[in-house]
């Protein structure tokens, strides 16, 4: 994670906003629409209407130019040791059968296997002991054993001894198959060293790369794990390392051992006591700016045959903030964000998680008063609506869609099409005072099904319904609740869908013919 010295990104504005289109909206389902909503809304504050009968954005989409194919491996999870095998749960003591669930919710749309990345800070606070035991391995273990999870894995660098990496590796490789150990992580944000007082002031990438090759020569020595690829940098964000010049640097210098570059990124950060404006994770810079400073890299990785992945990313570092990373708010940022990412041709993304934290997407309780431990749902929080959300509108293997968005609103339109051809509208309305009707043209498709995500403001924590389903008070990590959606009819090519502010949804489309696959065969 980041430490207290991470610099936020700067913010990087949204494009001018192109003429509207003359209102085209059915007002009958507009109302029932608003009704619903405003069922939940008992507790708005806000004097603004919920919905305007105006139009309020127009979509194009263009179903002939299909882009970049989201892979089934694109979403991930991240965590710090000692944190994971306190969410997986260790077979010795009982194993977390609502992680498993909560965790196979989102890879229920033909995405896997999944992939988890377990480093992070604590990795280098030397929490791993020398070697390590199986208290750490065998939650691992058996996490790929009842899912089929696979790893990258942290090693220690921070401490600048490199055998105590060496008996890491060795105690992984003995204790981990070997096709779950996809490749090692040498240390974590190296980039923050010299903040943290873990290298001298002024510590320099060379100093670091001279270091981090040093520990990838020793790993893949004969009697260690000869052949091991490596998943790094994993810088962090603090400047100058990060972005530019030494990340490019690091893949090209490092392509014959590297599988995967890494780098972190969070939305903003809270370190040091700093505020964040509680609309802070519905501007659109929150959204764009790690897409939008990745974007170069991504090219480089792909040209020296490599994949690169955000291998630690959230809303706000430094643990979040209560009121605005736990919020809906955190729902809304998490599908922009991530079709941002996916747009550039990232091959994967990993959003962090603790024990302990304000903005992961769950958190348990634990009885351990008896064997095996009971496991309860402390939060499911708002976050995860948004990660399933991207899961269902970006299924794996479609590809991303040509969108032409015409709006003054805060709200942004995200398409993708399947190999059957069906094609998923998304709207994100991240506008806290404009509602109405959103036009989406596409010719060629039949009546559409949409599913709704609302909660009954974008403050909200609870209350939050994705499919007219809800994992408030759920036992097990099932959706609670009867599935919901709407039939959308075109009109000339042209679906209109009404809005509510801070809301979102998507429309999914079939051809004539190829049979209409509504949305409770996808909101499971």
């Amino acid at each position: 994670m980041f430490n207290q010295q991470k610099s936020e990104l700067s913010p990087i504005g949204s494009g001018a906003a192109e003429q509207r289109q003359p209102p085209t909206f059915n007002l009958k389902r507009l109302l029932a629409a608003a009704i619903a909503v405003l069922a939940l809304c008992d507790a708005c504050s806000s004097n603004l209407p919920l919905f305007s009968t105006g139009n309020m954005a127009s979509v194009r989409v263009d179903a002939t130019r299909p882009g970049f194919q989201v892979p089934a491996t694109f979403l991930g999870i991240s965590h710090d040791w000692g944190d994971a095998e306190k969410m997986m749960g260790d077979p010795a003591t009982g194993t977390n059968p609502i992680y498993r669930k909560l965790i196979n919710n989102l890879f229920a749309y033909g995405a896997g296997p999944p992939i988890f990345r377990v480093g992070a800070d604590a990795d280098d606070l030397t929490y791993l002991p020398d070697p390590p035991t199986t208290a750490q391995t065998a939650p691992l273990l058996q996490l790929y054993k009842d899912i089929g999870a696979k790893f990258y894995i942290g090693v220690n660098l921070r401490n600048s001894e490199v055998k105590i990496a060496i008996d890491q590796v060795k105690f992984f490789l003995q204790h981990l198959p070997a096709d779950s150990l996809l490749a090692i992580e040498i240390g974590n944000e190296p980039d923050d060293y010299q903040f943290v007082k873990a290298r001298p002031p002024g510590y320099t990438y060379g100093e670091f790369l001279a270091q981090w090759q040093e520990w990838q020569r020793a790993i893949n020595a004969p009697g260690v794990a000869p052949g091991m690829k490596f998943i790094g940098p994993s810088f962090g964000g603090v400047q100058p390392w990060v972005w530019g010049l030494e990340l490019g640097s690091f893949l090209h210098t490092n392509s014959s051992t590297l599988s995967v570059v890494s780098q972190h990124w969070y939305a903003g950060s809270a370190c040091s006591g700093r505020a964040i404006p509680a609309d802070y994770l519905l501007r659109d810079s929150s959204a764009t700016s790690g897409a939008r400073a990745i974007a170069p890299i991504v090219s480089q990785a792909h040209a020296a045959g490599l994949k690169i992945r955000m291998t630690e990313m959230n809303s706000i570092a430094c643990n979040g903030q209560a009121g605005i990373t736990d919020t809906f708010a955190s729902a809304l940022w998490a599908i922009d964000a991530t079709f941002e990412l996916a747009r550039t041709g990232l091959d994967g993304v990993n959003f962090h998680m603790d024990t302990d934290d304000a903005y992961g997407a769950f958190l348990f309780n634990v009885n351990n008063a008896a064997k095996p431990y009971i496991y309860s749902i402390n939060v499911v929080r708002p976050e995860y609506y948004g990660l399933l959300f991207f899961q269902q509108a970006a299924p794996a293997g479609s590809k991303l869609l040509p969108v032409r968005l015409s709006t003054s609103a805060n709200l942004k339109a995200w398409a993708t099409i399947g190999p059957d051809k069906t094609v998923r509208v998304s709207l994100i309305n991240k506008d806290r005072n404009t509602s109405g009707t959103v036009t989406i043209n596409l010719g060629g498709y039949g009546t559409g099904t949409l599913v709704r995500l609302i909660a009954p403001l974008y403050q909200s924590k609870t209350g939050v319904t994705f499919g007219g389903q809800t994992f408030d008070g759920s036992p097990d990590g099932a959706a609670q609740g009867t599935s919901a959606y709407e039939t959308v009819a075109p009109r000339d090519g042209v679906y209109s869908v009404p809005m509510p502010r801070t809301s979102a949804a998507y429309l999914t489309l079939t051809l004539p013919g190829a049979g209409a696959r509504v949305a409770e065969t996808e909101h499971r």
